[in-house]
């Protein structure tokens, strides 16, 4: 066991809980597209970084051949939902420089 990469990976996964929560309780992220898949990206890592911890902490827990796999899918939507904002934003602003 190497307590230093257990104790980044728990740094990481407190830094992007913190980032989720506060961004869930202060900012209007539902509020428009570019804000609701910051947050859906911060719950993946949040997501991602937990189960790291959770296998540190426990090696062999259940839920994890099922958590894993819907984890990746959700950050694939996620990544696929944020180059559709980038390219509608991108023919937008071309359409409004003409």
């Amino acid at each position: 066991m190497n307590i230093w990469r257990e104790a980044t990976a728990w740094f990481a996964f407190g830094g992007w809980l913190l980032f989720v929560a506060l961004y869930s309780l202060r900012a209007r992220w539902w509020k428009t597209p570019e804000g609701r898949n910051v947050w859906g990206v911060g719950l993946a890592l949040t997501v991602a970084l937990g189960i790291i911890v959770a296998a540190y902490t426990w090696p062999d827990y259940e839920l994890r051949p099922v958590i894993v796999p819907v984890l990746y899918t959700g950050l694939g939507l996620l990544a696929v939902q944020r180059t559709v904002q980038m390219l509608r934003r991108q023919r937008q602003r071309r359409r409004e420089s003409r």
